[in-house]
């Protein structure tokens, strides 16, 4: 005879819940934590104060930048159209077309013309433009009237900062360069051409020579 075989069901045992552990941080672990965010911090705030220092430097260049293209905007400018009108000061004598004077202030002044009148005002398109450096400034000034009376006094603009040294040259016809101007050896009333050499306090030397459109036809016979 057979067996009965019993089978017992399969029971499922379920597994014990791990008891978790709290556990807080170590004093040592704190510190360790407060000095890896406090070299992070110094980190980040010096390469702000580096960007900074840049962004500032990078504006400082760009507005002498500005300045110095305007300067030479208005050197241009000026020396191009120089005309052949002397000026009568306000002691009753006469002041060249153009002229300079070889002092501290390195001073040229001259009448430029081409002045727009773009309203038709009651005014001359002529107008007497002065350069002198000054305090290390390059000022540009400019008078109301040709002929001045007494109280005339002039409005100056500062164009360039910084400024070291200037030095004028002017071409004559005979492509020789004088220091001064009017010159007796270029018998001429203005010149051909005229070199400006400006020094910059950290920029070095910067050189330019502007003609002048009036200088080929305007000669002393």
């Amino acid at each position: 005879m057979m067996k009965e075989l019993k089978l017992n069901p399969p029971t499922l045992t379920l597994p014990r819940k791990r008891r978790r552990e709290h556990r807080g941080f170590t004093l040592f672990e704190v510190l360790i934590a407060v000095f890896i965010l406090g070299i992070i911090s110094i980190v980040m705030v010096r390469g702000l104060q580096s960007i900074i220092i840049v962004k500032n430097n990078l504006e400082r260049s760009e507005h002498r930048l500005q300045e110095l293209s305007l300067a030479m905007t208005f050197l241009q400018s000026d020396l191009r159209n120089a005309v052949n009108r002397p000026i009568l000061l306000a002691n009753n004598t006469t002041e060249p077309a153009m002229w300079s004077e070889n002092d501290a202030f390195q001073t040229v002044a001259w009448t430029r013309g081409d002045i727009e009148n773009p309203l038709n005002e009651p005014r001359s398109t002529l107008l007497r433009v002065a350069y002198e450096l000054k305090n290390g400034q390059l000022i540009r000034q400019t008078w109301p009237v040709l002929d001045r009376v007494v109280g005339t006094t002039p409005d100056d603009r500062v164009l360039l900062n910084n400024v070291e040294q200037i030095q004028w040259k002017f071409l004559g016809q005979k492509a020789l360069w004088y220091s001064a101007w009017p010159s007796d050896g270029a018998n001429q009333i203005l010149p051909v051409a005229v070199q400006v050499t400006i020094q910059i306090k950290d920029w070095g030397t910067i050189e330019r020579i502007f003609m002048i459109s009036a200088g080929q036809i305007n000669v002393v016979k």
